[in-house]
């Protein structure tokens, strides 16, 4: 295996080491047909260009022969090669001379004729020698050995109703031509709301399976019980099993090196419920006194999390928490990624691992089940996160999970992400600068443990219902066919789209780079996360121009107007291939694109020349300027070296005024919608515990223009208008909550913050089926509201006042250009906002910290009685 560089970086000349090599050469050649059996009888069919990737079918299968969720058991396995798009289903086709039943030389395999014309097979375990000839027989590589069995796995149908099939979103996945459970897979793939749907199950359709009235409320159950539940939930007695949660956390001391799996806090569970909550109340405790540590000491601790749902069929459920002190904004670093990795983490049977010290020499941690090893790796030092995660896949096979960081993490550029999947990036406040710091390249996952919840039959009943909401939801055809990419149009329509930094909210040549425009140039197929039902991502390829043969998964919103409106460049293949540079060298997109933009307007006013930006024509629309400085950035090297701890920072070394050309907030870089057009957003990207950061809210609300939920909700009719100002104080608070709630379960808000196809009371009931603990709608908002008051006085225990709960000078104080529709002539009423804010969170309007009382009646009693206030100020100003 030997690192050569190449045009784009490094690779590896190594096989891709698929699954099944047969199985992979034979995707490649089939093209769109559709892979059935030879003979006209029913069986289960493929069309691999229809797969998502999303592993459901795994689940389903899993679920539906071991009552629990065990990709390990399946019997159908999605083939994954990231770098190409692959995403192949390896199902039995029930071939007509069955040849892995001609094979058997114990008679263990036989074939039955079953309804519909379709054979079945049967295995009989008590003769099965675990030869393994039935797999060599296998012409398809369907027959699996899974780990701690001898006898293979085979497929039989599920008895004629294969619940792979039933759960494919895409119809990737087919039973003959029959239509399962009313649901067409042409409808479902072509974004069409899925059947008749009822007005009560419309309204909530959860709401059909009901917490139980003998369940009392978690704050309502005595403290001893509480504790005997949650020993239960975690495993922790000797008769008990553990539901939903691992009940073990991996603590990596890398400068030992020493691992240590102890048993997962209880308490967080009914506190936090898991995830980004569970996350940073972990960090208060490991930091303890030194808040003020140096973010890339060895001292510093970078913990990764997991949600409860981790692992389950739940849509989404494949996220992952990092979290530490950022080196990017001194507060509190925290991020968090889609795709395969959390669920990963959980089939290894933990809640979270706690990393610190540091590695003697550029390395990677392994967790393999309970195997845990640091292995040293120089010969991936400098590499590309695409050459990492192939090199880690040819040593440790193409099912382990990786997150890796690049080569800007190693050179220390503050704002380098974690990758997993390649592109799946947990990229914001600098935690891949924190793991390089640490010595670490990659960590590699892989687990073959199952993931059981307390009440099973319930929990699927609840998710299927959470699916049902999501099919019949008006977004879901827009979702589906653009993902978040579509908010660059209605965004440029309302006339708050990020242009040529802030400057205007329309980009004139918007229809040029749209979602729209991408997925009629260069999607090739959708994407999903883990057990998602809405393919939102999508995978792409130029084959023309100077880009031709770029190939990958993404962009989103943030990455698709990074490089076009954003630094004012009309063509869309230049700015997918610049977004997709930032991505494998591993760093955020939002912040590279704002410090170029920021420098492109610097230069346009003459507060800088071009020859202190080493000869570079700064102009706007200067993609070979743009290519350039990201790798200036990324190496640290001349100008780049300016612009690599983030703009607030690249500010303050130049100075001269172009401290209010910064747009961050708190040492976080703004997003890529103006805030001067959704005033929401505005206040949510102000009060965020991270900095500048609008997925800590996500007030979606405010595009309903409905004036009678706004006055019943919010109290406000005024709530419910993205240009209005009353009543955003307790919209932003909600829906902090709901986001506290999506990162604790580590879900998508997409689905619960956006579309708002789960509440807190559906929460509840799921959390209970899952777990066996007595959640609650009380309990379940209670935790999201610790969870964000948690993280204010953290980061108020580092400096942080009312005075830092602001915006750049432009969106306070400079109307919005004519041009603009109705967002023409707005500015943000910040502080009409922020009291209203703070007497609903129950803070000081003064200080913006939270009041004793508010801290008590949430049980962070260790706050209230700190004088935060004795802290030194760090104001961000």
């Amino acid at each position: 295996m030997k690192l050569v560089p190449s045009g784009m970086g490094f690779f590896f000349r190594t096989p891709h080491a698929p699954m099944h090599q047969f199985a992979y050469e034979a995707s490649r050649k089939a093209g769109n047909a559709r892979m059935t059996r030879q003979v006209g009888s029913v069986c289960i069919a493929v069309t691999r260009e229809l797969c998502s990737g999303c592993r459901a079918c795994e689940l389903a299968c899993s679920f539906a022969h071991e009552r629990c969720f065990w990709p390990e058991r399946s019997r159908i396995r999605v083939h994954k090669v990231d770098e190409e798009g692959l995403d192949l289903p390896i199902v039995c086709r029930q071939c007509s001379d069955a040849p892995c039943v001609a094979a058997c030389p114990a008679g263990a395999l036989t074939a039955a004729i079953i309804g519909g014309g379709a054979s079945r097979l049967s295995l009989d375990e008590s003769l099965c020698m675990g030869c393994e000839a039935c797999r060599e027989a296998c012409p398809h590589g369907a027959v699996h050995f899974a780990a701690g069995r001898t006898a293979p796995l085979i497929c039989d149908l599920c008895g004629g109703d294969p619940q792979c099939v039933a759960r494919c979103a895409t119809g990737a996945i087919s039973f003959g031509e029959t239509v399962l459970h009313g649901k067409s897979s042409a409808r479902r793939s072509a974004g069409v709301a899925q059947g008749p749907v009822s007005p009560a199950a419309q309204a909530n359709p959860i709401q059909a399976n009901p917490i139980q009235a003998n369940q009392v409320p978690a704050n309502q159950v005595p403290a001893n019980e509480v504790t005997t539940l949650c020993a239960r939930a975690f495993g922790a007695s000797a008769d008990a099993h553990a539901y939903a949660y691992a009940g073990r956390t991996m603590r990596a001391n890398l400068s030992a090196p020493r691992f240590t799996a102890e048993p997962s806090d209880p308490s967080l569970a009914l506190s936090y419920i898991g995830g980004r909550g569970a996350n940073v109340a972990t960090l208060v405790r490991e930091l303890g006194a030194a808040p003020d540590v140096d973010p890339l000491s060895a001292e510093n601790a970078l913990i990764i999390g997991v949600g409860p749902l981790a692992g389950t069929m739940f849509p989404g459920s494949g996220r992952v928490n990092f979290t530490s002190k950022s080196p990017q904004t001194g507060i509190l670093g925290d991020s968090n990624a889609g795709g395969f990795f959390g669920a990963e983490l959980r089939y290894a049977g933990y809640d979270r691992v706690i990393i610190t010290g540091a590695a003697s020499e550029l390395s990677y941690l392994v967790i393999e089940d309970d195997q845990v090893k640091l292995i040293p790796c120089p010969e991936l030092a400098g590499a590309e996160i695409p050459a990492v995660q192939h090199y880690l896949h040819a040593v440790h096979g193409p099912r382990a999970q990786v997150a890796a960081v690049g080569p800007a993490a190693e050179a220390g550029v503050k704002f380098a992400g974690i990758f997993c999947n390649l592109v799946r990036a947990a990229a914001r406040t600098g935690m891949g600068a924190v793991m390089a710091s640490k010595g670490l390249k990659a960590i590699v996952v892989r687990g073959t443990k199952p993931v059981a919840v307390s009440d099973p039959d319930r929990f699927v009943r609840l998710v299927a219902a959470v699916d049902s909401r999501i099919y019949s939801h008006s977004d879901y055809g827009s979702r589906v066919a653009l993902g978040t990419t579509r908010l660059l149009s209605s965004l440029n329509s309302m006339g708050c789209l990020s242009t040529r930094h802030y400057q205007m909210g329309r980009f004139e040549h918007a229809s040029m780079v749209s979602g729209e425009a991408l997925a009629d140039r260069f999607r090739v197929k959708g994407k999903a996360c883990q057990s998602c039902t809405i393919p939102c991502s999508r995978f792409f390829e130029i084959t023309a121009g100077p880009h031709a043969g770029l190939r990958s998964e993404g962009p989103e919103f943030e990455g698709l107007a990074a490089f076009t409106s954003r630094v004012g460049n009309p063509d869309l293949a230049s700015g997918l291939a610049a977004t997709s540079l930032c991505n494998r060298l591993g760093m955020d997109v939002i912040t590279t694109s704002e410090c170029i933009s920021f420098s492109m307007e610097c230069f346009e006013r003459g507060i800088i020349t071009s020859a202190e930006a080493d000869g570079l024509d700064l102009s706007w629309g200067n993609m070979d300027t743009v290519f350039a400085m990201i790798e200036r950035i990324a190496a640290r090297h001349g100008f780049g070296d300016v612009l690599a701890d983030g703009v607030r920072e690249a500010a303050r070394r130049i100075g001269r005024g172009s401290e209010e050309l910064a747009m961050h907030v708190k040492g976080l870089e703004l997003f890529m919608a103006d805030p001067r057009g959704i005033k929401g957003y505005a206040l949510g990207n102000a009060v965020a515990s991270r900095g500048g950061d609008h997925l800590r809210s996500e007030p979606s609300f405010e595009f309903t223009e409905d004036a009678a939920a706004g006055l019943a909700r919010f109290g406000s009719a005024e709530s419910a208008f993205r240009l209005g100002s009353r009543g955003k104080g307790r919209v932003v608070k909600h829906y902090e909550e709901l986001s506290a709630l999506a990162d604790a379960l580590d879900a998508c808000k997409n689905t619960i913050t956006n579309m708002e196809v789960l509440s807190f009371a559906d929460a509840a009931q799921l959390l209970a089926a899952a777990t066996g603990l007595p959640f609650s709608e009380c309990a379940v908002r209670d935790a999201c509201e610790r969870t964000v008051n948690l993280e204010r006085c953290f980061i108020a225990s580092l400096g942080i006042r009312r005075r830092d709960d602001t915006l750049p000078r432009r969106f306070l104080a400079e109307p919005m250009p004519e041009g603009c529709g109705e967002t023409s002539g707005s500015t943000v009423p910040l502080d009409e906002m922020l009291d209203e804010y703070y007497d609903a969170r129950g803070w000081d309007r003064a200080s913006g910290i939270p009041t004793a009382a508010t801290l008590q009646r949430l049980g962070l009693t260790q706050w209230a009685t700190t004088r935060i206030g004795d802290h030194p100020s760090q104001s961000t100003k």
